[in-house]
């Protein structure tokens, strides 16, 4: 779908407009452009005649290679980036230095506590300690009282979805 909205349109099609097989998007002629307000317009109608698939096939095969190319830069790009001790997650460790002012209780009970006791192997004081600092960087954001939430959740078993309660 990306290759044929590209080559069809001669890359002049909307640079946000990502398709997929699930999220396919006509713009009717006729109609406004949300996004950048404009009228959509034909450019060039059909006349009528239908193509030899040959002539597509080569710059598809050029097109998947490229993407190909693409994805494997990516994955070398975060495979040098990602951390080397087996007991850290990159992305949690940065979310403990990052502080959020939403859904606060949701990653202390789903994500923070279940991985300092049992990935990092914390003990409970040293869990607790360092959820509390994370909330406390993160209600100067947009104050919110977590304690007591968070000690009820801070020992949590992910694999039975159940938590110890202090």
């Amino acid at each position: 779908m990306q290759f044929a909205e590209d080559f069809l349109a001669s890359k002049k099609g909307d640079p946000q407009h990502n398709p997929t097989i699930n999220s396919c998007l006509v713009r009717i002629p006729g109609t406004i452009n949300s996004k950048c307000t404009q009228e959509v317009k034909v450019i060039q109608r059909w006349d009528g005649q239908r193509l030899a698939i040959n002539y597509l096939l080569r710059d598809f095969r050029r097109w998947l290679i490229d993407e190909q190319m693409k994805l494997r830069l990516i994955d070398s790009k975060r495979a040098r980036t990602q951390t080397v001790n087996p007991k850290t997650i990159s992305w949690i460790e940065k979310l403990l230095q990052t502080p959020i002012d939403d859904y606060r209780k949701f990653v202390v009970w789903r994500i923070l506590s279940p991985y300092l006791i049992n990935i990092r192997k914390c003990s409970v004081e040293e869990a607790t300690n360092m959820i509390k600092n994370w909330l406390d960087k993160c209600s100067k954001l947009r104050p919110l009282d977590l304690i007591p939430i968070m000690r009820s959740k801070i020992i949590s078993n992910p694999l039975r979805g159940t938590a110890i309660y202090q």
